[in-house]
């Protein structure tokens, strides 16, 4: 009779036990409260590994800029094959100008895709930018958290198939080659007198040699970085080479600064209106206006940077007319405007004229629904008030994040989401990590002095 009570009291204690152990397992599988791990982002690689890098970023940006120009080339340099047969050269030479213009032909196919590359893996990581910004928002609803997970997971996929051109766009510099193309179609180009669909515009401050006689090549890779910012400084920066042509030719083309100026006057607009909400009545910015601004906000911030260049490149070639471009002051503009060219090559993707449209398009969009929003607040509710933040301690850094300056050219190089610092509401009475540790460290006492006593 007593080792049947001594079994049934060891049979309820271990019951006791085991039920504790159950509990704590449930605890440790709670949503979690620490901020890595509630985002739902996969751990570094792939293309989180990428999208992380700035150097990798801006080497997109920039081989991008520098390769789908060349295109522009393809048309006239297989016109020109026809033409070099026809030629009065010497046979040679006729040999010679063909094989090279074959060779030209290959290698701007090549550039031809390789910037289409460049744009997907562009778009690509402003999309994982975009995607773990909303992740981090603490105030998105399960929904829409599941939503852009599975987003994630698809982006994902996705990049798998790009993951070796990205590892070579890091890892190689392919700067150089780039440029050398477009200086190698050039000549060919002029040496028949072909007029290219890029050659610089009248106002253009002409070719290296006329610029003065102290003409020097100036071609930075990308390793330096410093060849793509712009510098105030008085540096003694000589006469761009030939393969600047192509930026010059963009930067002479005054319809683009009116485009430029449009956009970015819109996009600063938009950063304005966001500034003036208080944190409450950003949380109420409906989901997808939220998701465009988090996809573009940098390219917001690129848009600057391009306008920025633009419009002093333009002030200077006003002030070049009234001027001699041999007088010290025009020497030192020249100068500046031969830093400008090699500035824009970070930028100059974005007058691409498909990618301009679709950016003009996306800001008066954003800016429109804006709008809208604060209307229907006026008329709703103006009286939302939040408690903790007013409109006037909204600075750039509440909307966007954390900010750096990048080299004068842009005002703010930020990580953009428009709504940040705010409790997560589902598990805002989760308990904290001590006080859990603390409730299974007691329910563990308990089961084994039960055990005990028994």
């Amino acid at each position: 009779m007593a080792s049947i009570r001594y079994c049934v009291r060891h049979r309820i204690a271990a019951f006791i036990f085991a039920y504790v152990i159950f509990l704590n397992g449930l605890v440790e599988g709670a949503p979690a409260t620490d901020n890595s791990l509630a985002s739902g982002t996969s751990p570094a690689g792939g293309i989180a590994f990428y999208a992380e890098n700035a150097d990798f970023y801006r080497k997109v940006t920039v081989l991008e800029s520098l390769a789908w120009p060349c295109q522009e080339f393809c048309v006239s340099l297989k016109k020109l094959v026809a033409d070099i047969r026809l030629s009065n050269a010497s046979p040679e030479d006729k040999e010679a100008d063909a094989d090279e213009c074959a060779k030209l032909i290959y290698d701007v196919e090549l550039l031809r895709s390789a910037s289409m590359d460049y744009a997907e893996l562009r778009k690509m990581v402003n999309e994982y930018r975009a995607i773990t910004r909303g992740l981090k928002r603490k105030q998105a609803t399960p929904e829409r958290l599941t939503k852009l997970k599975n987003a994630l997971k698809n982006l994902e996929e996705r990049f798998k198939a790009k993951e070796n051109f990205a590892s070579t766009t890091l890892n190689y510099d392919n700067a150089s080659y780039y440029r050398d193309t477009a200086r190698r179609a050039r000549d060919i180009l002029r040496k028949y007198k072909v007029q290219t669909p890029t050659s610089p515009d009248s106002h253009d401050q002409g070719s290296s040699a006329d610029r003065g006689a102290n003409a020097a090549e100036l071609e930075p890779d990308l390793a330096g970085g410093a060849g793509g910012r712009h510098s105030g400084g008085g540096e003694n920066v000589q006469a761009s080479d030939p393969g600047n042509e192509t930026m010059r030719t963009l930067l002479n083309d005054r319809s683009l600064l009116t485009r430029l100026d449009t956009v970015q006057t819109e996009a600063e607009k938009i950063e304005e209106l966001l500034r003036a909400f208080t944190t409450k009545i950003r949380d109420t910015i409906p989901e997808d206006i939220q998701y465009n601004y988090d996809t573009y906000c940098e390219e917001f911030i690129r848009i600057r940077g391009a306008w920025d260049i633009y419009k002093r490149y333009n002030d200077i070639s006003e002030t070049l007319k009234r001027i001699s471009p041999t007088s010290p002051q025009g020497i030192e503009l020249i100068r500046e405007q031969q830093r400008l060219e090699l500035a824009l090559d970070e930028y100059a993707y974005i007058v691409n004229s498909l990618y301009l449209g679709e950016l003009e398009r996306v800001v008066s969009h954003i800016l429109f629904r804006l709008g809208l929003f604060e209307d229907h607040r006026n008329y709703t509710g103006p009286n939302l008030k939040d408690t903790t933040t007013s409109a006037d301690e909204n600075t750039p850094q509440d909307i966007t994040g954390e900010g750096e300056t990048t080299g004068g050219l842009c005002r703010t190089q930020a990580s953009c989401g428009i709504i940040n610092n705010v409790r997560n509401k589902k598990y805002a009475k989760e308990p904290s990590g001590l006080v859990a540790m603390g409730t299974r460290v007691i329910q563990t006492m308990v089961a084994l002095g039960t055990m005990v006593v028994l």
